[in-house]
C-alpha cells in the first residue's frame, strides 16, 4: 500500500441511453431482450455480425420473390405490422443508399444498365450485385450488430443533444438561458422576448417549454398550449387597435434547432394586408417545386397539412393560416418570414443578421415589465396554479 487516500481505480460511468431517436422515434435494436448470436456475429473483420447469403428472387411457382433481405419476413406481416415497422425503422431512400453504395465500391463500381428508377421483373440485365445497390448498408447485419451499432449510434446522438441543450437560448435549463426575458411561464410553453436583437417593436415569441424542432413534431398538450397564447396576444394588440401575425420557421432539422414562434405585431390596416404580402412572396419563393407553395391552413390547422418532420414556414392570424412546405433549404433563407414581415411594416430586410445593437439587462427588464403591463389582463396561466402576479 502507498501513503496515497485514493484507491487508484478508474471510476466508472454509467449513462443512461435513451431508445428513442432525435425525432422521438423508437431504436428497436435498443428495446426488448438481448439478441441471440448468430454464426456470422463470430466472423472476424470487417465481416462480423454481416448475414451472408443469397436472397431467393423467385419462388416455386416463378413469381418475384423480393429483392431484398428483409423482403422475405415482410411477406408474412400484416398491414398494421407493416405500417409499425414502416414507422419504427428511419425511412430509407433508395438513390441515396446507392449512391453511398457506389462511392464505397469507387473504381470497383461498373453500371450493367440497370434502371435507376426500378427494375422490371423481366429484366434479364439484372444482377444480385445489381439489385444489392439499393440496398442500406446494415440491411444484412445480423440482430447482435445492428444492437452494437445503435448502441454507438445513441451514445453519440447522447452527446450531440445534451451539448445543443446546454447551448440553447429557449432551453430553461442551459447556462446561457435569460430567464428575466420570460412574460409568462405555462406547464408546456412559455412567451418570452427575443434573447436576440431585433429591430421589430413589440415582437415576442411562444417557445415549447420541451427541445423540438418543430411544432408538428410537439405534442398535443405543447401544441394546444401555444395556440392558446396565440390567442392571448391576438386579443392584446386588438385591445390595442392593432393587429399581428404569427410566424413559425422550421427547417435545418439535423441541427436540432429549438423551434420557436414569432409574434410580430403591427397595425390593422397592416395586419389585413399581411397575408397577401405572405401569399405572393412565397408562391415566388419556390417556383419549382412538386408541392403546392402555399397550403390553407384555415379550419385544419398546421398538423393535418404539414407531415411530421417536414421542413416548412408557417403563417398565421386570427382565423386563418397557410404553411409553405420548404422543398429547397438550401435556397430558402431562415429570416424569409421575418423580412416578409419587415416589409409589410415598412422597415428594411435582415441581410446581415438581426440588425439591432445588444441591449443590456436593465433595458431588456424594462421591456419586460412593460410588455407585462398590457399583457397581464390576458394571461391565461394566471388560471394555473402558482401563476398569479407578484409585484415587481
Amino acid at each position: 500500500g502507498g501513503g496515497g487516500g485514493g484507491s487508484g481505480r478508474a471510476e466508472r460511468v454509467v449513462e443512461v441511453l435513451s431508445t428513442l431517436d432525435e425525432r422521438g422515434r423508437p431504436m428497436r435494436a435498443l428495446q426488448g431482450p438481448a439478441p441471440v448470436i448468430e454464426r456470422d456475429d463470430i466472423r472476424s473483420g470487417s465481416k462480423r455480425g454481416k448475414r451472408q447469403g443469397h436472397v431467393e428472387k423467385m419462388d416455386a411457382d416463378g413469381k418475384r420473390a423480393g429483392y431484398f433481405v428483409g423482403d422475405a419476413a415482410a411477406r408474412d406481416m400484416s398491414i398494421a405490422e407493416l405500417a409499425k415497422r414502416e414507422a419504427e425503422v428511419r425511412s430509407g431512400d433508395m438513390d441515396r443508399d446507392f449512391a453511398r453504395n457506389m462511392m464505397k465500391m469507387g473504381r470497383k463500381y461498373k453500371a450493367n444498365g440497370a434502371s435507376r428508377a426500378g427494375f422490371d421483373e423481366d429484366d434479364a440485365g439484372e444482377t444480385e450485385a445489381t439489385v444489392r445497390m439499393y440496398e442500406a448498408a446494415d440491411a444484412r447485419m445480423t440482430a447482435a450488430r445492428t444492437q452494437e451499432r445503435e448502441k454507438q449510434r445513441a451514445v453519440s446522438l447522447q452527446r450531440k443533444v445534451s451539448n445543443i441543450h446546454g447551448r440553447c437560448a429557449f432551453c430553461m435549463d442551459a447556462e446561457g438561458f435569460k430567464k428575466h426575458l420570460i412574460i409568462s411561464l405555462g406547464e408546456h410553453s412559455m412567451v418570452m422576448l427575443p434573447p436576440y436583437p431585433t429591430t421589430v417593436p413589440g415582437l415576442c415569441l411562444i417557445v415549447p417549454r420541451q427541445h423540438t424542432v418543430s411544432l408538428t413534431d410537439a405534442d398535443e398538450d405543447t401544441y394546444d398550449e401555444v395556440n392558446k397564447f396565440k390567442s392571448s396576444l391576438d386579443a392584446m394588440f386588438t385591445k390595442q387597435g392593432r393587429g399581428c401575425v404569427f410566424l413559425e420557421t422550421s427547417m435545418e432539422h439535423s441541427r436540432l434547432r429549438h423551434t420557436c414562434v414569432e409574434c410580430v405585431p403591427m397595425d390593422s390596416e397592416e395586419a389585413m394586408d399581411a397575408p397577401l404580402y405572405f401569399r405572393k412572396a412565397l408562391q415566388e419563393a419556390e417556383e419549382w417545386t412538386t408541392n403546392k407553395n402555399v397550403i390553407d391552413t384555415a379550419g385544419k390547422g398546421l398538423r393535418r397539412c404539414v407531415p411530421q418532420g417536414f421542413p416548412y414556414l408557417h403563417v398565421s392570424w386570427r382565423g386563418g393560416g397557410f404553411v409553405h412546405p420548404i422543398e429547397d433549404e438550401s435556397t430558402f433563407p431562415r429570416s424569409f418570414g421575418i423580412d416578409v414581415a419587415k416589409g409589410v411594416i415598412g422597415l428594411p430586410p435582415d441581410r446581415f443578421g438581426r440588425g439591432s445593437a445588444r441591449r443590456s439587462f436593465e433595458d431588456e427588464r424594462r421591456d419586460v415589465l412593460n410588455f407585462l403591463r398590457d399583457f397581464e389582463p390576458f394571461d391565461w396561466t394566471v388560471e394555473l396554479d402558482g401563476g398569479e402576479y407578484l409585484p415587481p
